[in-house]
């Protein structure tokens, strides 16, 4: 394998930041015009008496705001179906007990106006240690949803539930693969034998919600999924560092890469597993996110460009806070606690 040549250093990466309504951004998505921006303080379960999330549309070419923001109580995640912005919301009724059950919908909004055009409520009732919602489409593909321990397949012209599938842990996080073919959760498991907190992945048939593969690991919390051309990257915590890793289609073992592809300098050179276990390790955290054809890895420290399937990083920069990622044209957007930032990434992540 090729060895990585020089990376593009700090300070080369031009940025903006957009005020978002709500402040933080929870899930950032793109279609072909618009960027769409999930934003407030999204923390579920009855203690939070159901906060709002703030749906933000915003043009690609002029990054300005065109539509009235939209309040929606509950919200947790947000995917484009169509020619259409779903959201996942989980609300809770006025209670001090502990046992209130909560309810799970999507809304539906039109991409071009903003205007609601329905509403699915998802059958099964949420205990508010369920209370995690999750939601993955991919053009002419089937849409799915995640709530608690059900997948939910709808159809994503109407909105109907078509499938429900239960799983053997909460869901936190779902990718379909961009053929359609696949899908891929994870979650938090139950503890360990040895009382250590468990992560699990499966591999789903997208078609069926029939579970073809699982693996789980030793992390803390439910961890996310981001598919790729051969496989999945997974991104966990475990203590005061966190890791990014592929896990191979078909089978989810974790694939290695040579290790002539770590680089030998910058933030990511003491704290990367390239070579080793494969993946990359950060204290504070690591998440990486496909998309335009490209990993990009926010950690706390640094936002970094690599080949998906290879793991060779391309570029760097260097941040002071992590967050959701989607890249559109030669452009990036990361959610993030203050807004969304508009970066222009150098072309070597891009190659």
């Amino acid at each position: 394998a090729a060895a990585v040549g020089p990376l593009q250093s700090s300070g080369l990466w031009p940025s903006r930041v957009i005020s978002v309504p709500g402040g933080s951004v929870r899930s950032i998505v793109s279609d072909a015009g618009a960027v769409f921006a999930l934003g407030g303080p999204l923390e579920g379960g009855p203690a939070s008496t159901n906060p709002t999330g703030i749906l933000t549309r915003f043009d690609l070419a002029e990054l300005q705001v065109r539509s009235p923001e939209l309040s929606i109580p509950g919200a947790d995640d947000l995917a484009i179906v169509g020619r259409s912005v779903w959201v996942v919301a989980i609300t809770f009724p006025p209670s001090t007990d502990n046992e209130a059950q909560g309810t799970a919908r999507i809304e539906r909004f039109s991409a071009s106006t903003m205007k609601r055009t329905g509403e699915t409520i998802l059958p099964g009732a949420l205990s508010n240690d369920l209370a995690f919602a999750s939601l993955t489409a991919v053009p002419g593909g089937p849409c799915w949803v995640s709530a608690g321990s059900r997948l939910y397949r709808i159809d994503p012209r109407g909105g109907r539930v078509l499938h429900v599938t239960s799983l053997a842990f909460l869901a936190e996080s779902l990718s379909e693969s961009a053929s359609g073919t696949g899908l891929y959760v994870s979650g938090e498991g139950l503890p360990t034998s040895d009382y250590q907190p468990s992560l699990v992945v499966d591999q789903l048939d997208a078609s069926s919600g029939t579970v073809r593969v699982s693996s789980s690991g030793v992390a803390v919390g439910g961890g996310s999924v981001s598919a790729a051309l051969h496989g999945v990257w997974v991104s966990a915590r475990s203590g005061m560092a966190g890791s990014s890793y592929q896990l191979r289609q078909g089978n989810l073992s974790l694939k290695k890469a040579p290790a002539s592809l770590a680089p030998s300098h910058g933030p990511l050179a003491g704290a990367t597993g390239v070579g080793g276990d494969g993946g990359y390790e950060s204290i504070g955290g690591v998440e990486g996110f496909v998309s335009n054809h490209v990993l990009w890895l926010a950690a706390a420290a640094y936002l970094a460009c690599a080949d998906p399937n290879t793991e060779a990083v391309r570029g760097y920069e260097l941040t002071s806070g992590s967050g959701t990622v989607v890249s559109v044209g030669r452009r990036l957007f990361l959610g993030g606690a203050h807004g969304v930032t508009v970066i222009r990434p150098p072309s070597a992540c891009f190659r």
